[in-house]
């Protein structure tokens, strides 16, 4: 993940104090290369798109799983659940040419 951000010229702050694979930064990540690929069509950005939406459709089922069964309110198991469905929607941009 640190990678990735750094491939588009992106860190966290400093002062950060969540690792650079934390949710907030994957996403964060992802609506960043998606605005700019809006706007560019840049190969490598759409590459970094799917690249990242592949990586969050790999832990997010079994994060949500987790919230589901430890969230005594609710909240966090119902927000994986709703991130979880929105994973499974198409991506708002073209194929990527080499998504690995």
């Amino acid at each position: 993940m640190a990678k990735l951000l750094q491939k588009q010229g992106l860190a966290p702050a400093a002062d950060f104090p969540e690792a650079p694979d934390h949710l907030v930064l994957e996403l964060s990540l992802l609506e960043e290369t998606m605005r700019l690929a809006g706007l560019t069509g840049e190969e490598d950005d759409i590459d970094v798109i799917h690249n990242v939406h592949k990586r969050l459709c790999g832990w997010v089922p079994t994060f949500a799983s987790a919230c589901e069964a430890f969230d005594r309110i609710g909240f966090y198991a119902n927000a994986s659940q709703i991130l979880e469905t929105l994973l499974k929607l198409p991506l708002p941009c073209p194929e990527a040419a080499t998504a690995d």
